[in-house]
């Protein structure tokens, strides 16, 4: 009954800013994770999951380097939006963050940093001409796109 309590409890006081890293996350893999959660060990201690369709939770250390990097994007744009509603906009800064992104992730990580736009300002630095036409392929006219 206690456990069962406690669970019930932890339900009620999700946090919306998980949740939101959450939905986040399930567009930069394209769906292959539904959301984040976090899981409680014997000693109570938090670990944050990813959960896939079929309801199996995935620990950090079972994730690709790039599904990795991927969760601490979905992480960092989740915190930056909720910082930015209280507080004056700020630009987030990415120099070559898609270095172990597929094509697909790229493109969506571009269109989660556009979705966000309205928050704070997206800046990304790249060398690499994928990553120019990933934003051109997302935003088309709309990007903002400066060649050095």
């Amino acid at each position: 009954l206690l456990g069962e309590a406690i669970d019930r409890q932890r339900q009620a006081n999700a946090d919306p800013m998980l949740e939101h890293a959450g939905r986040i996350f399930r567009a930069l893999t394209s769906g292959g994770f539904i959301g984040l959660s976090r899981r409680y060990d014997e000693q109570d201690a938090a670990e944050l999951v990813a959960l896939r369709e079929n309801g199996a939770e995935v620990r950090l250390a079972g994730m690709s380097d790039g599904t990795v990097d991927q969760l601490h994007l979905a992480l960092r744009l989740a915190y930056l939006a909720d910082y930015c509603t209280g507080n004056e906009p700020v630009p987030f800064i990415a120099d070559d963050l898609f270095q172990t992104f597929d094509d697909a992730r790229t493109a969506a990580a571009l269109e989660a940093m556009g979705a966000s736009s309205a928050l704070f300002q997206p800046i990304v630095f790249t060398h690499h001409r994928s990553v120019v036409e990933a934003a051109q392929g997302v935003f088309g006219e709309r990007a903002d796109i400066l060649l050095l």
